[in-house]
């Protein structure tokens, strides 16, 4: 039996296109690997935005890359927000455990009703 990881494509205004998947053993431990890499290898003198893009952000999008080359840090933290959001919400559609305080993107937006009051 052989169960397929979801994979999702993304292609940025460049023409370059990466392939992410869902979390298994390999990218789990990708992800926890970058995490302490980066970490190790934090800069006190860098500022705070670039910081958290280099210990939390970047490692996850990076883990999840299965197909492609991927944008390096200093790429991807310059890239228009549009690009690299594409990026962003495609993993956190897939692996929503990686990011525990944000709730994953829907495709479609919901309306929500209001039961009508009887009379």
């Amino acid at each position: 039996m052989t169960v397929q990881c979801l994979t999702e494509a993304i292609t940025f205004e460049d023409g370059n296109r990466i392939v992410v998947a869902e979390e298994n053993w390999l990218t789990g431990v990708k992800l926890l690997r970058l995490q302490k890499a980066a970490s190790d290898s934090l800069d006190a003198a860098t500022g705070l935005e670039r910081q958290y893009f280099h210990v939390v952000t970047y490692p996850k999008l990076l883990a999840a890359v299965i197909e492609g080359t991927p944008p390096t840090e200093d790429e991807a933290i310059l890239m228009p927000s549009a690009e690299i959001q594409k990026w962003y919400e495609a993993v956190l559609r897939l692996n929503p455990q990686w990011f525990p305080d944000e709730t994953p993107i829907k495709k479609e937006t919901e309306k929500k009703r209001n039961p009508r009051k009887r009379k």
